[in-house]
């Protein structure tokens, strides 16, 4: 077992945060001067009573996935069509893409569990049991990893993105203000 200290996660969180935030305030202010050009340019509704969470963009299929609760919508970008909806997905939030898997990975709350489906079918291949609550969820493409973020348990589960595997979850000892532990799976 792997032992990370509180301090140390701490250190490299406010680190990776200050990084990212001056990163989205340089590309805001180098937008600044090309924010008058944005545009609505076409407006849709989406069918059924169920709002929306998390959206997804694959911009090399030209499709947005949208988190519908029970279903992920996949919208067609260019023509605003529903293409299909992603079943088995119960309490879903985040969705993330391994476009060089041709894979997507969908959180599921309700289920605890991470949905893997295929990007071109969009039909499920797999269920992956999670911590309690998963609701983001991203892929790593270097390690080819999935982890997804679960609010219910307080940890991380990591996941290889080929196999669907368990690779591990990092949770914490007592209480999500203590130190974190990595367990292999």
């Amino acid at each position: 077992m792997i032992t990370l200290s509180k301090d140390l996660l701490v250190n490299r969180f406010i680190r990776i945060s200050t990084f990212m935030m001056m990163l989205f305030s340089l590309v805001m202010v180098s937008r600044g001067a090309r924010s008058s050009q944005l545009a609505v340019i076409d407006k849709k509704s989406l069918s059924g009573d169920q709002g929306w969470d998390y959206l997804t963009f694959d911009s090399a299929a030209r499709r947005l996935y949208i988190s519908r609760g029970d279903h992920v919508a996949v919208i067609d970008a260019d023509t605003l069509n529903s293409i299909t909806d992603i079943k088995e997905t119960d309490g879903v939030h985040g969705i993330a893409l391994a476009r060089p898997l041709k894979k997507g990975f969908t959180s599921n709350g309700k289920s605890s569990t991470v949905t893997v489906f295929d990007l071109e079918t969009s039909n499920p291949l797999l269920v992956v049991k999670t911590g309690e609550r998963p609701d983001a969820i991203v892929f790593e493409p270097k390690t080819q990893q999935v982890l997804s973020f679960n609010g219910g348990s307080h940890d991380s589960t990591i996941i290889d993105a080929k196999s669907g595997k368990v690779l591990a979850r990092f949770h914490s000892a007592e209480s999500p203000s203590s130190r974190w532990q990595m367990v292999t799976a």
